[in-house]
């Protein structure tokens, strides 16, 4: 199975989904206190992350908290509200991919490629900005709702993160090692190194510092931008 796997927050999508949603409920019309009052609590926690001069293991959790912090925007919220919500920004994200990622999907699609859109980001959100890419599976984070249809966000978020996006993509498909070796994989980020290092073809785009460092040491492709 020869598959190429793409990470979405600064590979596909040239920024991070977070800050562009904050920015994005506030123009979609949504609830400035609840906005006020989330941006109060991931705003800590975004200085400590730029300080922290790209650590991997503080960057990682950065994400973690500020998605699920992020996450409480929606709580009460209907499935049918929070979907709709997902539909309109990610139409806005779709006029903002990086145009050398749309190339090389193409590319890799005509070269017989399944491709995997892999990211922690929503996957409603993921599939209504990538609706016209023709993805062979689109893996992400997932919602939960109650029987009523009923977003609760201290229990109803399924996430994915960087750390575990290997494991992921063994659980989703059965992988020889020569298909691992055939396999391309995407990334900008220092948390995506155990994946790129799986791949037999694992390509930089807009790589941050430590992912430069690795690259090249290792000898790993950057993708113009």
């Amino acid at each position: 199975m020869k598959v190429a796997i793409i990470d979405f927050d600064g590979t596909l999508f040239p920024k991070d989904t977070i800050p562009f949603m904050m920015d994005f409920w506030i123009k979609d019309g949504q609830n400035k206190w609840r906005y006020r009052k989330i941006m109060a609590l991931i705003y800590p926690y975004y200085l400590l992350y730029k300080l922290s001069m790209g650590n991997k293991a503080i960057k990682e959790k950065f994400r973690t908290y500020s998605f699920k912090t992020f996450n409480r925007l929606f709580d009460g919220f209907s499935e049918q509200e929070i979907y709709a919500f997902f539909h309109r920004a990610g139409l806005a994200i779709r006029k903002e991919l990086r145009p050398s990622m749309v190339q090389e999907i193409k590319r890799l699609q005509a070269d017989g490629y399944k491709t995997v859109l892999l990211s922690g980001a929503y996957r409603e959100l993921l599939k209504a900005s990538v609706y016209d890419l023709n993805f062979y599976s689109i893996l992400g984070s997932t919602l939960k709702f109650d029987k009523d249809g009923i977003f609760d966000a201290i229990n109803g978020l399924t996430m994915i993160e960087g750390r575990h996006k290997v494991s992921i993509v063994g659980d989703h498909f059965s992988l020889s090692e020569n298909d691992w070796l055939d396999a391309y994989a995407y990334g900008d980020s220092i948390t995506d190194a155990q994946l790129l290092s799986k791949v037999g073809h694992p390509v930089m785009v807009a790589p941050d510092p430590l992912l430069i460092e690795m690259g090249l040491r290792m000898q790993w492709k950057n993708l113009p931008s």
